[in-house]
């Protein structure tokens, strides 16, 4: 029969560990809320952005394809569109047909299988509708990439030194971490 010393200290150890899975649980939810806060930021002002930019110069645009300059860019596209009906300007990863149906504001699209959140905004003296859109799953799968880049670049001197037990467990997490991430 265990000894009360024993059971008391079971129970505080449960209790603090219930505290710190909802004090994690809290801080990971609320920071997923903070980064598609700022992430429907950046969308909003890279169409304002784009609205500004084409002003009256839309009319002397005929179809143009803008080039990809990044890696992650595929994961961002843009259409500028003549009274939303006719395409003058998209890059390189966006579809012939709108992002969206909104002509103002947020929403959440399918589009080829994949979600996306997409920003429009227009210009209505000039006739001009801009949508930018991004992967939903991107921020994750960008912020996930770049730590598994930072885990696979440094040494790995644990207790054992590198290639050590502890090394080889936080590399195996890692690999699991990415396994559920695209579940």
């Amino acid at each position: 029969m265990p000894s009360l010393r024993n059971r008391l200290l079971a129970v505080v150890l449960a209790g603090v560990a219930v505290a710190w899975i909802g004090a994690a649980a809290f801080a990971f939810r609320d920071a997923r809320h903070e980064v598609d806060e700022l992430l429907d930021g950046y969308l909003a002002q890279s169409a304002a952005l784009l609205v500004a930019q084409t002003g009256e110069g839309l009319g002397e645009l005929d179809l143009e394809h803008a080039p990809q300059l990044h890696r992650y860019a595929r994961r961002v596209a843009f259409q500028v569109w003549e009274r939303g009906q006719v395409l003058r300007l998209h890059s390189a990863n966006a579809p012939d047909r709108r992002l969206s149906p909104k002509d103002e504001g947020f929403d959440d699209v399918e589009i080829a299988g994949a979600r996306w959140r997409v920003f429009s905004s227009g210009d209505a003296q000039h006739g001009i509708l801009v949508q930018v859109g991004e992967v939903r799953r991107a921020p994750d799968e960008v912020a996930l990439g770049q730590r598994l880049e930072e885990a696979h670049e440094r040494p790995r001197l644990g207790a054992g030194g590198a290639g050590s037990l502890e090394g080889l467990v936080e590399e195996r997490l890692w690999v699991v971490a990415v396994e559920l991430h695209r579940a």
